[in-house]
């Protein structure tokens, strides 16, 4: 299994702007990054971090993990990231993908990485806005859709995925049709649209939440309380 965290981010919405955002620390007295590795090591499997803003916090504090470097990380988007990230990885493994501002409960992960027969893209039914990524499924959970310009939505895509080794080479030549500015969830949409078959793992709306401002991250501590992490 490999797995490849997307880290290349500033924290500029959480108002600590001096750091990249997966560095940001939680109440359990991790940092966002340091619980995803935590948690993944325990899973096992090969870690690619992609890093862009002020990449050597990252690469200083973690010398033995793999890096890609995405120098553009200030004007492109978690398209290019993973475009970057395929590059180096072997495409005769699976791999997970996750953005790297994530808290999530371990039971996900396991899951995901039990989940060997399909590519999948992690969800949950919830209410969303404009700024969260959308998805819609047709018959036995397969995703139609996913984008932030869905409509008739079902919820969120959270941000992880799986992609099985034989779907990999369908996924890299979908991200090359992505602009700068896409999200992954981009390829992966043009990637369905390509004969890709996507499935959906619905996870409950409380295990997982992506932290793009202030409230988020109060939220993803509050949670840590409930799961028992402090």
């Amino acid at each position: 299994m490999q797995w490849v965290i997307l880290a290349a981010g500033s924290g500029r919405r959480l108002k600590s702007p001096m750091r990249p955002k997966t560095l940001t620390q939680l109440v359990s007295e991790e940092s966002i990054l340091e619980r995803l590795l935590r948690q993944i090591h325990s899973l096992g499997g090969h870690v690619t971090l992609v890093v862009g803003f002020k990449k050597e916090m990252i690469t200083k504090q973690y010398p033995k993990l793999s890096f890609v470097d995405n120098p553009a990380f200030a004007s492109t988007n978690t398209a290019t990231s993973l475009a970057l990230a395929l590059k180096e990885t072997h495409q005769d493994d699976d791999l997970i993908f996750l953005n790297g501002d994530i808290v999530v409960k371990q039971e996900v992960l396991e899951r995901l990485a039990k989940c060997n027969k399909t590519t999948m893209v992690v969800t949950k039914e919830s209410a969303v806005g404009e700024e969260e990524v959308k998805y819609k499924t047709a018959e036995q959970d397969r995703i139609v859709a996913v984008s932030k310009e869905v409509h008739g939505a079902e919820g969120e895509a959270v941000g992880i995925n799986r992609i099985m080794a034989k779907d990999l080479p369908l996924l890299i030549s979908a991200l090359k049709e992505c602009k700068e500015t896409d999200y992954f969830e981009k390829g992966i949409e043009l990637a369905i649209h390509k004969g890709l078959t996507v499935s959906a793992l619905c996870i409950d709306a409380s295990a997982c939440v992506e932290i793009d401002f202030v409230e988020d991250l109060e939220r993803a501590n509050a949670l840590l309380k409930e799961w028992g992490e402090c």
